[in-house]
């Protein structure tokens, strides 16, 4: 190999050795923008349908469809998909970082108050309060899918379990469909504790807050059964049942000195459709000669005309 050839042997190679710098610095740098992007407001940046969360002005976000249409002005602080056809959103102007919903037409779905929201599947959404951090459940729609506010959630799909006070309530979101699958309720006063457990077809046959409601009226009547007082009977049963139920839990110079923490309870319709729920709880009677008995306190409650729950008939056994 001649001098000449030499010479042009090693440009081509010093060519060479600058291209592949090149590429691998230029390789690096498009991984660094990615890796950075990762952490913008853009982690959900695209959705279902192709279209795009794009920044305009100011560092203000929007959304243009698939074809590059802008479908919502860029005029959000902050700009997330939630699910295929809803947003996170924090307003321009807003004194606090507080998310609000929108749908695909800037339409707010659900108010800014909250601290962030989450779709738990693609019809069910979980919204958490900025202020108090208590949880709301949306449906698709966006309209609050139980009706109450809960306490705290914990989501271990397909299982929603959420709290409010001393209840939990655990929902099935299997195939999308809201399926309340268990519930725990407990109660406690001066006088009494108790604590009653409704699975599968049980407790799906009322609503949270139903079983809640029915728990506050079993705890009132216990009360009286432990304490044989009777005078605020007709609050729990109405006039029509007041007697007898009076009739077959006072018996005559007894008192009630033990109950059960753990309460049986039963809920099913009758012949009529109606729902009737049936509460059983063991006690200790002791009597005036200082001679104790074991018994069962048998209950049942169904719903007046005022949807109110009232005990309609009880027994010791």
């Amino acid at each position: 190999m001649n001098k000449h050839t030499r010479l042009a042997v090693g440009i081509l190679v010093l060519v060479l050795v600058l291209l592949i710098v090149a590429t691998v610095s230029f390789s690096i740098n498009i991984s660094k923008k990615s890796a950075g992007s990762q952490n913008s407001t853009f982690d959900t940046g695209t959705n279902s349908n192709g279209n795009v969360i794009v920044e305009g002005d100011d560092h203000l976000y929007g959304v243009s469809d698939a074809a590059g249409n802008l479908i919502l002005e860029p005029e959000w602080k902050e700009l997330h998909f939630i699910g295929s056809d809803y947003l996170s959103a924090v307003q321009e102007n807003a004194d606090s970082n507080c998310v609000g919903v929108l749908d695909l037409d800037g339409n707010v779905v659900a108010p800014f108050v909250y601290d962030h929201v989450e779709a738990l599947t693609d019809s069910y959404y979980l919204a958490v309060l900025a202020e108090n951090q208590q949880v709301v459940l949306y449906d698709h729609d966006f309209r609050a899918a139980d009706a109450m506010v809960w306490d705290s959630s914990t989501w271990e799909k397909p299982l929603l379990t959420v709290t409010s006070g001393e209840d939990s309530f655990q929902f099935s979101l299997e195939k999308d469909i809201l399926q309340l699958v268990q519930c725990d309720l407990a109660r406690k006063t001066e006088k009494i504790s108790f604590s009653v457990h409704a699975e599968k077809v049980h407790a799906g046959l009322l609503l949270p807050e139903e079983w809640s409601s029915s728990a506050d009226q079993t705890a009132a009547f216990l009360d009286m059964v432990k304490m044989q007082d009777f005078s605020k009977l007709q609050d729990l049963t109405g006039q029509d049942h007041e007697n007898a139920v009076l009739g077959n839990i006072a018996p005559a110079d007894a008192r009630v000195t033990r109950m059960d923490s753990d309460v049986y309870l039963q809920a099913e319709q009758n012949e009529a459709g109606k729902l009737i729920l049936t509460w059983q709880i063991g006690l200790t009677l002791r009597n005036a000669e200082n001679a104790s008995e074991n018994k069962t306190l048998t209950f049942k409650m169904e719903k007046n005309g005022k949807e109110t729950w009232v005990i309609t008939e009880a027994k010791l056994s």
